[in-house]
């Protein structure tokens, strides 16, 4: 199963000339989020991602601000994260913050 989401993530970041991460980046944006990495209490409607020390990294996850997902490309993330549950797959994990 992971190995078909990995796919599907590259397939629609591959469509705009982005990363996997970069789309789901995007998508959450879409979702009225803000990724930052800090911990989501202090801010209302953010979300907390895996913070980077890496220069490269820093800059790919930043350039995912200026994604501009289809309609489709966001409806294809919605039903991959709906069919894999992953948001119950975190939630399950514990983690907050």
């Amino acid at each position: 199963m992971t190995s078909q989401i990995v796919s599907a993530l590259e397939k629609i970041g591959k469509r705009h000339g982005a990363s996997s991460g970069q789309a789901v980046l995007a998508w959450i944006v879409s979702k009225g989020y803000f990724p930052i990495a800090v911990r989501p209490a202090l801010l209302p409607h953010t979300l907390t991602v895996q913070g980077s020390t890496n220069p490269r990294n820093i800059d790919e996850n930043a350039a995912a601000r200026d994604l501009h997902l289809s309609e489709q490309d966001l409806a294809d993330i919605d039903k991959i994260v709906r069919e894999a549950d992953i948001v119950r797959i975190y939630q399950l994990s514990g983690s907050t913050d």
